[in-house]
């Protein structure tokens, strides 16, 4: 992650849609959103999905602003 190394705790509000597969989403992080058959997999999706952001943003800087 070239020297933007942190941690950050984020909210993730999974539902499941009426199509039957489960939404992942986050107002903590613009962008996040995922869906997936299970709940655990939407939110294994949605950690995935918010490492990769979190590395964009760092390397755009704009990192600083979820911090």
């Amino acid at each position: 992650m070239s020297g933007c190394e942190a941690e950050y705790s984020i909210r993730v509000t999974i539902r499941k849609l009426p199509e039957g597969v489960w939404l992942a989403t986050s107002k903590d992080l613009p962008g996040l959103g995922d869906q997936a058959p299970t709940r655990h997999e939407a939110l294994d999706a949605a950690r995935a999905v918010a490492h990769e952001l979190l590395e964009s943003y760092c390397q755009h800087g704009s990192a600083s602003t979820y911090r």
